[in-house]
């Protein structure tokens, strides 16, 4: 660059005025090399990143049969909400212990429902609160966002199973054959949906060495037994 303009300045050398400018305006228009090294580093390390995901997913047969999986679970996820009848148990009765800790009372003798006296705690109480809210105590609603969480139990257990290595591949797919797990989840919307997440993102967790993390998560599923 610094010749570059020694040359375009210098009387030594006869250059038209005009020739000048425009050797000029691109010598300082031009990005400086340190900055076109990073953007083409940038870009090599960003084809690099793809390449290597891409390599995982093709020498790794059980990435690409978990993602598979994920996928067609939440199909199944979706048909069982749309065609399967919702299994009326717990959740009426879940709907008027909450409504009556939303009116006010404290008093854990006095809430009840059609199955009995609330033996829930807290945590319970505050999160079904808050579906009551969201969904106006509509079961259909409900099971949506029940749905969702199931998927992302689903996918912790998945993650679990592909960390520790210690199962092949296809048997992953046993995780999306329980017929039970869906049914507690999507059909009759039982509280222990969320301690069960819980205790599994804590797994993860510990898992990863986030010693302290796991043990928080795995308090906060305590209040949903």
């Amino acid at each position: 660059l610094v010749r570059h303009s020694y040359l375009i300045f210098s009387k030594e050398i006869s250059i038209p005025k005009f020739l000048r400018r425009r050797l000029f305006a691109e010598i300082v228009c031009s990005p400086a090399p340190a900055a076109m090294a990073a953007k083409s580093a940038a870009i090599r390390k960003s084809s690099h990143g793809s390449e290597n995901f891409i390599q995982k997913l093709v020498k790794n047969p059980k990435i690409s049969f978990a993602i598979a999986l994920l996928i067609a679970d939440s199909i199944l996820v979706a048909l069982i909400i749309a065609y399967v009848p919702y299994t009326k148990i717990d959740w009426d009765a879940y709907m008027s212990q909450v409504t009556g800790f939303l009116e006010g009372e404290r008093d854990y003798s006095n809430l009840k429902g059609d199955t009995g006296p609330l033996v829930y705690p807290a945590g319970f109480l505050y999160i079904y609160s808050a579906i009551q809210y969201v969904t106006g105590g509509q079961v259909y609603p409900a099971q949506i966002l029940f749905g969702f969480l199931y998927m992302l139990d689903l996918a912790i257990v998945v993650f679990i199973y592909l960390k520790t290595d210690v199962v092949p591949w296809w048997a992953l797919s046993l995780l999306s054959l329980s017929k039970r797990v869906h049914s507690i989840f999507v059909l009759r919307l039982f509280n222990d949906c969320f301690a069960t997440t819980l205790l599994h993102a804590a797994l993860v967790s510990i898992i990863c060495q986030k010693w302290h993390l796991g043990l928080v998560i795995f308090s906060t599923a305590e209040l949903f037994p």
